[in-house]
């Protein structure tokens, strides 16, 4: 049996956003070494949803319209939210999420051409 919270729940608490109703689980994988773990989970959006999530994530509280994700964060990209350090932004391919605290990270990539989410969570 799973006692785990579900990747979605989680996604979505991390990042601050509702996921669309409508989308296919490609992977949901927990990969565990000793007290380190990673979540890997990919979900396929169908066009209206993916405009529905870029939606939701302009609501974010983590949301910064003034930055540009090019595969290096600064900090002038970060917001900080009840002493909560995150960020969505634009990036080359539609949409990019990072935040950490103490031993987590957490990165979200959405394509918007391909309507295709990826969310990894890793403890180390």
């Amino acid at each position: 049996m799973d006692y785990r919270t579900p990747s979605k729940e989680r996604l979505q608490k991390v990042a601050d956003i509702k996921l669309p109703s409508d989308f296919k689980v490609l992977k949901d994988e927990y990969q565990d070494m000793w007290q380190d773990y990673c979540i890997l989970y990919d979900i396929q959006l169908g066009n209206y949803a993916t405009t529905e999530l870029i939606e939701n994530i302009k609501a974010s509280k983590f949301y910064n319209k003034t930055s540009f994700h090019q595969g290096v964060w600064t900090e002038k990209d970060f917001v900080t939210v009840d002493s909560v350090k995150g960020v969505w932004c634009k990036s080359l391919t539609g949409f990019a999420f990072t935040r950490q605290e103490e031993r987590m990270s957490y990165s979200i990539e959405l394509d918007t051409t391909t309507n295709l989410l990826r969310y990894n969570e890793c403890a180390d």
